[in-house]
């Protein structure tokens, strides 16, 4: 989808009234979605999904359409993020800002997708660990069956769970609301599955 796509499907909702907006896509087209909401001046209430809410999201969107841009939109969020200044003391964001310095120097901190890889990463070194100590396909299989830890880079209260008969490894996310500039988390983790 192009963005003049976008504009003309954002102005469609607009002219038919509607209060919700919600936006499920991509981050480079839920950047264009906001801006052209707030290019319309229009205000509903605005949920986007997940996956478009890395930090750069925003801040593009808040460039381009000013800093009211965003305001009060809610999403969903499992992973720690670094640029949150309520966030910097948790052993996880740490723990990635000094992964980051050693093996990451020349790479932005701030980049979600980094956090996501090394919760990723942590995950798979906990299932390897668990195959025992000549992993074979069989075992990585069962090992990733069974997984039941806590995962540094997850905000608190999240676990990574697994069963032969639940593949989902998060059960649980925490609704989070963009304010100040910052997705804040709200409340305690909701069950998802």
């Amino acid at each position: 989808m192009n963005a003049q796509q976008v504009v003309q499907q954002v102005t469609t909702l607009r002219a038919a009234g509607a209060d919700t907006f919600v936006i499920f896509a991509l981050p480079t087209q839920a950047i264009q979605a906001f801006v052209s909401a707030a290019r319309l001046g229009w205000k509903p209430f605005e949920y986007v999904t997940s996956v478009s809410i890395d930090p750069a999201v925003m801040q593009i969107v808040r460039l381009n359409a000013g800093p009211q841009a965003g305001a009060g939109a809610t999403s969903t969020a499992f992973l720690h993020d670094p640029t949150n200044p309520t966030q910097k003391r948790s052993a996880g964001v740490k723990l990635y800002l000094q992964i980051m310095k050693r093996y990451l120097p020349g790479e932005d901190p701030k980049a979600v997708a980094h956090i996501y890889g090394m919760m990723a990463a942590y995950t798979m070194v906990a299932a390897l660990k668990s195959a025992g100590k000549s992993p074979t396909r069989a075992s990585l299989l069962k090992a990733a069956q069974h997984l039941d830890i806590a995962n540094p880079f997850l905000l608190p209260g999240l676990h990574v769970k697994t069963s032969p008969t639940n593949y989902f490894p998060l059960g649980r996310t925490y609704l989070v609301k963009f304010k100040n500039g910052f997705w804040n988390v709200l409340g305690k983790p909701l069950t998802t599955s």
